[in-house]
C-alpha cells in the first residue's frame, strides 16, 4: 500500500471519509481497500498513535477505515457496514481495559452491550456465515469480566467474537499480537513495527472549567509522566511536586504506576497492587503519613479525586480515605460513617475546598470547607438533604469553585453551596421551577462562579455570578465555559457567548455563525478557541489569555487541519492533523514554543499535549516529551531529559488515563525454569526445555520452542506450547491451551472432580471446575482420579485416565490408552490401537496387586486392581509386570506380556506374541 497521508482522512479528501453522521463514502472505501474483492475491514479509533503503520501493511482485500473520537463508533461502524454480508473478519483496534474497549466518543462495556444491542446485531450481518469480529485493546478479554464481556459481545453480534487476555501493542512495551479469549476464524493481525501500547486507556472527562474536571484539579507548577516500565518522571516546582526523590522507590517502576492524580501542588501515584505513593506540598496532599494503612493496597485503592489542596482515594470496598489540607477537604471525619463502604461510594466530586461522595443508593454526602457566613457552604448539604437522600437517584454531580449542583434521574437539578455562587437557586428568579424536571436537563456547564445548565429541549438556563446571565440561546447541543464566560454551541453549528472574559465573540461572530460549522470550543481562563469543520480555529476573548491568534492564523486555517486545542492558563497550544503544533497566547507562559519550534514541526508526531498553570509539555509518537513555557513550572525539562523516553501518559485531570504495564518474563535459548508473580504475567519461555509456572493471576505462558512444561497454576491463564512435543498443565480457573505443533500433552491429574474434554472439538466442557475452557492442537490426555469422559482427535495420541470410571473414545489415529484403575470404557476408533495396562505408578488407589485377563474377542478385561472394563475397537494388549492372561479376537494383534508368568493366545488373524520376561 502507498503512504498514507493521515491529515486528509480528517478533512475527508483522501483514504476515508467519515461525514459529521458517521457515513463511509464509497469511494474512499475503494481508497482506502485496494483493489480487488474486500473480505476484512479494520476499524482504528482516532485515537491511536502513528496510525500510519498500523495501515501501512493491510492487505489488498481488506479496507480500513478511522472511528472518529467525537462520535458514536458503533454508530460509526454500522454506517460503514450497511449493506454489507459477505466479510470473513471485522477487525477493531482501539484502547481497551478488562472488560472495556474505548470506541469512538464513550467506551463499550458489559452493561452497555444490551443498550447498544441493534447497532452490533446490524455490525454482526455485514459477516459472512463463517465470520468473526476481533478486538485488539489491551486486556479486554482479561478475567471474568473480559470473558463476560467477550462472551455478550458474540451473542449481541452473532458471531465469534476474539480479544486479548494481555497487553496489545510493541514488545518493547509489554505487548504482543495474540487473541487468546474467544474464537478467531480468521487470521490474527500482526503490528510488530507499531511503537504503541494498546493499554493505556484514555478516557475523556469533561472539564468543569479551566485547570480541573468535575473530580480533579491540575497541578500548577509539576509533571509527573509514567513511563513504559511503569516508572514515573517529575520536573517542575520541586515543592510543589517536580522533586519525587524522597519516594524515588516507590515511583522505580518494581510496582507498576497505573495512574498519577494531583491537587494544586502535590500528586498521587496509584499503582497496580492498589496502593498509593504521594509527594509534593506536605500539606496539600503531598503527605499522606497520617493515612498510609489504608492507602496500602490492603483494601485496593480503585480511584483517586482531588480539591485544590486534599485528596480522596475511593477503594474497592467502596470507601473513601482522605488527606491533605484538613479544612477544605482533607479531614472527613464528620462524615466518616457514611463513607466507609457501608453504602459503596461510586464517585467523589469537588470544588475549590469541598468534597462531595456519590454512593450507589444514589445519595450523596459532601464535607470539606465552611466559611459560617450565613450564605451556604460547598459542604454543608442540611438544605437539600432531602433531595439528595436517593429518594430520586442523584446521577451526577457537577461543581464551580463553591458550589455543587446535581443532575437527578427524573432530569432535575438540585444546587448547594454559597448561595452567590448558584448553591442556592432559589436567589435566581426562575431558575428552581426551570430545574424541577419538566424538562429534563442533560448537561451542566461551570464557570468558577455560576452554573449553565443545557436542557432536553436545547434551552439552556444560568445561574450564579455571571453577567447576561439572562441571555437564553436555543437549539443549544453542548456548552463550554472560561474561568468567567459561557459558550453555547448550538444545532447549526453556530455559536452563542455570553459572560464575563470571553463573553462577547461579536468581534469574530460571522466566523461563528455556522456557515462553517463549530465542532468544539476550548478554553484558557479568559479566552476561547473553537474548532471548525474544515480543521481552521477561530478565537476571541482576553488577548492576553489567547484571544489573540493574529500571529499565527495562517497555520490555525485549516491548510493543514488542527485536531485538537489544549491550554494553560493563558495559552493555548494546537494539534495538528500532521503532528505539528502551533502555540499562542501569554508567551512565558507556553504561548511562544520558538525555542522548540524543530521539535514540534510534525517530523516526529505530537500525540498529546499537556500542561501546568504556565507550561506546556507534549508527548510524541516515540515516547519523549518536549517542554516550555515557564520553566520553574515545567518549562524547562532538562534536569531529566535522560528519563523521559518511553513515556505513555502524564498526570492530567481532563481524561481517566490507566497504564497497564506487564513486562513479559523472557528466557534464553537454553533450557529456563520461568516463574510468574502474584499478578497478570507474560511468560515467553523461547528456545530450550522450559518449565514455565503462571502463579496466581491471569497469565499469558509462551513455550514458543522445544519441549516445554507450561503449568498456569491458578487463575485463567492462556497456555500456548508452541513448537515441540510439549506438557501442559492448566491448574484452577479457566484456561485457554494450544498445544501448537509437535504431540502435546494437557493434564488435569490435579483436578479436584472428573473431566468432560474432546481434543476433535477442542474443547474441556468441564474442567474439573464444572466450567468451560479451550483445547486446541492437543494430542495426549492425563486424566483425574475421579470419572472422566475423554475423546481423542484424529490424530494419534495417547490417554492416562488413571483411577475413577472413565468413557474413552480413541479418533482415527493409532491410539493408546493407559485406562488406570476402575471400571472403564474404552472404544479405540478407527486406526490400530492398544489398550495399555502396564501400571504407571500413579493410580489414584497406588500400585495394582494383580495380573490382568484380557479378552479382546469378548471386549472385557480385569484390570490391575480387579475393575472390569468394557473394550471395543482395540487390537493390540500391552499386559502387566505381572501374570497376565491376553486374549486376541479374529483380527491381527500384537499382545505383549512383560514380566510375569503370562498366557498369550492370539485367536484368528496375523497375530504377534511376545511373551517377555518370566515363564
Amino acid at each position: 500500500m502507498a503512504a498514507i497521508n493521515l491529515s486528509k482522512i480528517a478533512a475527508g479528501t483522501g483514504s476515508l471519509e467519515i461525514t459529521a453522521h458517521g457515513m463511509a463514502d464509497a469511494s474512499a472505501l475503494d481508497m482506502a481497500g485496494g483493489r480487488g474483492i474486500t473480505t476484512s475491514i479494520v476499524f482504528i479509533d482516532s485515537r491511536l498513535e502513528d496510525c500510519e503503520t498500523l495501515v501501512a501493511d493491510v492487505s489488498a482485500d481488506s479496507e480500513w477505515l478511522l472511528v472518529d473520537s467525537d462520535s458514536d463508533g458503533l454508530a460509526q461502524m454500522q454506517a460503514a457496514l450497511a449493506g454489507r454480508s459477505d466479510l470473513a473478519s471485522i477487525r477493531i483496534l482501539a484502547h481497551g481495559r478488562p472488560g472495556a474497549l474505548l470506541l469512538g466518543a464513550s467506551e463499550l462495556t458489559h452493561d452497555e452491550v444490551d443498550h447498544h444491542a441493534v447497532s452490533l446485531a446490524m455490525i454482526g450481518r455485514a459477516l459472512d456465515a463463517q465470520g468473526d469480529v476481533q478486538i485488539y485493546g489491551c486486556e479486554v478479554g482479561q478475567g471474568d469480566t473480559g470473558c463476560a464481556f467477550v462472551d455478550a459481545l458474540a451473542e449481541a453480534i452473532g458471531a465469534p467474537v476474539a480479544a486479548s487476555s494481555s497487553p496489545m501493542g510493541h514488545a518493547e512495551l509489554g505487548g504482543g499480537w495474540w487473541l487468546d479469549v474467544g474464537e478467531a476464524r480468521s487470521p490474527v493481525l500482526d503490528r510488530p513495527q507499531w511503537r504503541g501500547l494498546l493499554g493505556v486507556t484514555i478516557t475523556p472527562l469533561a472539564p468543569s472549567y479551566p485547570g480541573r474536571s468535575a473530580g480533579e484539579v491540575r497541578n500548577g507548577y509539576a509533571f509527573a509522566a509514567v513511563r513504559a516500565d511503569g516508572s514515573v518522571v517529575t520536573w517542575g516546582h520541586s515543592t510543589n511536586g517536580g522533586n519525587s526523590s524522597a519516594v524515588t522507590a516507590g515511583l522505580d517502576g518494581t510496582i507498576d504506576v497505573t495512574q498519577v492524580f494531583s491537587t494544586m501542588s502535590a500528586f498521587a501515584a496509584l499503582r497496580a497492587n492498589g496502593s498509593v505513593v504521594t509527594w509534593g506540598n506536605s500539606t496539600n496532599g503531598g503527605d499522606s503519613s497520617a493515612v498510609a494503612a489504608a492507602l496500602d493496597g490492603t483494601i485496593d485503592v480503585t480511584q483517586l479525586f482531588s480539591a485544590q489542596n486534599a485528596f480522596a482515594a475511593l477503594r474497592s470496598d467502596g470507601s473513601v480515605v482522605t488527606w491533605g489540607y484538613a479544612p477544605w477537604g482533607g479531614d472527613s471525619s464528620a462524615v466518616a460513617t457514611a463513607i466507609d463502604g457501608t453504602v459503596a461510594v461510586t464517585q467523589v466530586f469537588s470544588t475549590t475546598r469541598a468534597f462531595a461522595a456519590l454512593r450507589a443508593d444514589g445519595s450523596v454526602v459532601a464535607w470539606g470547607y465552611d466559611p459560617g457566613n450565613g450564605h451556604g457552604a460547598a459542604s454543608d448539604t442540611s438544605t437539600v438533604a432531602a433531595a439528595l437522600d436517593g429518594t430520586i437517584d442523584v446521577i451526577n454531580v457537577f461543581s464551580n469553585s463553591y458550589a455543587f449542583s446535581a443532575l437527578r434521574a427524573d432530569g432535575s437539578v438540585v444546587s448547594w453551596g454559597q448561595d452567590i455562587y448558584g448553591g442556592d437557586q432559589s436567589d435566581f428568579g426562575g431558575v428552581t421551577a426551570a430545574l424541577d424536571g419538566t424538562i429534563d436537563v442533560t448537561q451542566v456547564a461551570c464557570t468558577s462562579t455560576a452554573f449553565a445548565a443545557l436542557r432536553a429541549d436545547g434551552s439552556v438556563v444560568t445561574w450564579g455570578q455571571t453577567d447576561n446571565s439572562t441571555l437564553s440561546p436555543t437549539n443549544v447541543t453542548q456548552l463550554f465555559s472560561t474561568a468567567g464566560a459561557f459558550a453555547a454551541l448550538r444545532a447549526d453549528g453556530s455559536v452563542v457567548t455570553w459572560g464575563g472574559s470571553g463573553g462577547d465573540s461579536s468581534a469574530v461572530a460571522t466566523a461563528l455563525n455556522g456557515t462553517i460549522d463549530v465542532t468544539q470550543v476550548f478554553s484558557t481562563m479568559s479566552a476561547f478557541a473553537a474548532l471548525r469543520a474544515d480543521g481552521s480555529v477561530v478565537t476571541w476573548g482576553d488577548d492576553t489569555y489567547g484571544g489573540n491568534s493574529n500571529a499565527v492564523a495562517a497555520a490555525l486555517n485549516g491548510t493543514i487541519d488542527v485536531t485538537q486545542v489544549f491550554s494553560t492558563t493563558t495559552a493555548f497550544a494546537a494539534l495538528r492533523a500532521d503532528g505539528s503544533v502551533v502555540t499562542w497566547g501569554f508567551a512565558s507562559s507556553g504561548g511562544d514554543s520558538s525555542s522548540v519550534a524543530a521539535a514540534l514541526d510534525g517530523t516526529i508526531d505530537v500525540t498529546e499535549v499537556f500542561s501546568t498553570e504556565t507550561a506546556f509539555a507534549a508527548l510524541r509518537a516515540d515516547g519523549s516529551v518536549v517542554t516550555w513555557g515557564y520553566g520553574v513550572d515545567g518549562g524547562d525539562s532538562s534536569a531529566v531529559a535522560s528519563q523521559l523516553t518511553n513515556v505513555v501518559s502524564m498526570a492530567n485531570p481532563y481524561t481517566n488515563d490507566v497504564f497497564l504495564a506487564i513486562p513479559p518474563i523472557v528466557g534464553t535459548a537454553a533450557a529456563d525454569v520461568l516463574n510468574g508473580t502474584a499478578g497478570d504475567d507474560i511468560l515467553n519461555g523461547l528456545a530450550g526445555d522450559d518449565t514455565i509456572h503462571g502463579g496466581t493471576g491471569h497469565d499469558l505462558l509462551n513455550g514458543d520452542d522445544d519441549n516445554d512444561q507450561l503449568y498456569g497454576d491458578d487463575g485463567n491463564d492462556t497456555l500456548n506450547g508452541g513448537d515441540g512435543a510439549d506438557f501442559i498443565m492448566g491448574g484452577t480457573g479457566v484456561d485457554a491451551i494450544d498445544g501448537g505443533t509437535g504431540l502435546d500433552t494437557v493434564s488435569y491429574e490435579d483436578a479436584a472432580a472428573g473431566i468432560v474434554i474432546d481434543l476433535a472439538s477442542g474443547s474441556a466442557s468441564n474442567n474439573g471446575e464444572g466450567q468451560v475452557e479451550s483445547v486446541l492442537n492437543v494430542e495426549n490426555v492425563h486424566g483425574t482420579n475421579f470419572n472422566d469422559v475423554i475423546q481423542l482427535s484424529a490424530s494419534s495420541g495417547y490417554v492416562f485416565a488413571r483411577a475413577g470410571n472413565d468413557s474413552i473414545t480413541g479418533g482415527i489415529g493409532n491410539d493408546r490408552f493407559f485406562a488406570g484403575s476402575g471400571n472403564d470404557t474404552i472404544n479405540g476408533g478407527a486406526g490400530t490401537d492398544i489398550a495399555d495396562y502396564l501400571d504407571d505408578g500413579y493410580d489414584g488407589l497406588g500400585a495394582g496387586t494383580q495380573g490382568v485377563t484380557v479378552d479382546l474377542g469378548n471386549g472385557t478385561a480385569t484390570d490391575n486392581w480387579g475393575a472390569s472394563d468394557q473394550l471395543s475397537g482395540i487390537e493390540s494388549v500391552n499386559g502387566s509386570s505381572m501374570a497376565d492372561d491376553l486374549i486376541g479376537n479374529d483380527v491381527a494383534n500384537a499382545l505383549f506380556g512383560n514380566d510375569g508368568n503370562d498366557s498369550l493366545n492370539g485367536g484368528a488373524g496375523d497375530d504377534t506374541l511376545n511373551g517377555g520376561d518370566g515363564a
